[in-house]
């Protein structure tokens, strides 16, 4: 039993960290779009001419290199 409990507590522990960093944040791919934004209901988002996409948190700082919203973060 024991042995089953520190396995889920490890499991918990890793899905939280994964989780943080692979959460979906949302981009507007315009060529001078630099933030990710929480939701696609952000005002910082309803200036975008372009595409919404959505991406993990670790692909829109590292990939897109974008920084976060002002207003959702």
């Amino acid at each position: 039993m024991k042995k089953h409990m520190r396995l889920l507590a490890v499991t918990l522990l890793a899905a939280c960290f994964l989780s943080a960093s692979d959460s979906l944040v949302y981009i507007c791919m315009g060529p001078s779009s630099k933030r990710y934004h929480k939701t696609t209901n952000c005002s910082g988002l309803k200036q975008c001419g372009s595409e919404i996409k959505s991406v993990s948190l670790s692909d829109a700082t590292g990939k897109y290199k974008r920084t976060p919203c002002l207003k959702c973060y």
